[in-house]
């Protein structure tokens, strides 16, 4: 089973996408950030630092997400 990424939504309502996408230089996997509108993707328009916030509020998310899927 394959993880292809997971939407969130923020505390103002806004809706991102963390998508787990292959890289076509490196192998492995590379997590990007996408908006989400009308069940489709599109490109983030915002500052640093709200670029900051943002990832550092699916990171909580995610870690959140992941203590509660162990305690399972």
């Amino acid at each position: 089973m394959t993880v292809k990424g997971f939407i969130m939504e923020d505390d103002h309502g806004k809706e991102f996408v963390v998508v787990c996408e292959k890289p076509y230089r490196q192998p492995g996997k590379v997590f990007a950030l996408r908006g989400w509108q009308r069940r489709r993707m599109v490109p983030l328009q915002c500052t640093g630092q709200e670029l900051r916030q943002i990832t550092g509020g699916v990171l909580m998310t995610l870690d959140d997400l992941c203590q509660s899927l162990r305690s399972v």
